[in-house]
């Protein structure tokens, strides 16, 4: 069980910066498009695909680590109110899930724009706005 966990823990985490490297380029393509008026491509959109199904990958890794395998959690939930005023348990019971997760929900968001009936550079700066607030969300929650 610990081999499981640690090679589950392992890919969560180099699995962090290829989601950042995914993000800085969508980021890096929204705002490229959005500014230069080209028109939406297919490619803009896979983009964002692309960093959402990293971002759904790392979810339920995450889900895995926090409800299978974290020594963390279960302690925190032991006696969840002691955990709140410990800030590693906080941050890793609490903080980092609910920051991640929102993260990946907005992630989501900004890709659905991409399929809206919307003018392209309507879709280049919303994606962007809501892809920027993901990404930004998922440096915030980074341990």
């Amino acid at each position: 069980m610990d081999t499981v966990k640690l090679i589950v823990l392992g890919m969560h985490n180099i699995l962090r910066w290829l989601i950042l490297g995914l993000g800085i380029l969508t980021l890096i393509k929204m705002y490229s498009g959005w500014i230069r008026n080209k028109p939406w491509a297919s490619s803009d959109r896979k983009t964002g695909l692309f960093f959402t199904i990293a971002l759904d990958i790392q979810l339920l890794l995450g889900f895995l680590l926090y409800f299978v395998f974290s020594d963390l959690v279960r302690t925190a939930f032991s006696d969840f109110g002691n955990a709140m005023n410990n800030p590693v348990l906080r941050f890793f019971s609490v903080e980092h899930s609910a920051i991640m997760l929102i993260a990946v929900v907005v992630g989501h968001i900004g890709s659905s724009i991409g399929k809206k009936e919307l003018e392209d550079k309507q879709k280049f700066l919303r994606s962007a706005i809501v892809y920027t607030i993901s990404v930004a969300l998922i440096i915030i929650g980074i341990p």
